[in-house]
């Protein structure tokens, strides 16, 4: 299993209104809505270089080794 870790931020009373709107309209928590955003924008910051696609699993251990 993946460790997850916590995140505190701070937003603002609209933003966390939006965030809420659309974990409601999609059926999802606020954690994948973030989560998804953040994914969604590595990739697009990434879009006009070589990216090698890994499973998340294969990623976590590729981290291992960089982070050791």
């Amino acid at each position: 299993m993946t460790k997850m870790n916590t995140l505190t931020i701070r937003i603002s009373d609209f933003d966390l209104k939006l965030l809420n709107l659309l974990a409601e309209e999609e059926q999802q928590t606020k954690t994948n809505i973030v989560l998804s955003a953040i994914r969604q924008r590595f990739e697009e910051s990434l879009a006009d270089k070589n990216i090698i696609r890994l499973s998340e699993n294969d990623f976590n251990e590729v981290l291992k080794v960089v982070i050791s």
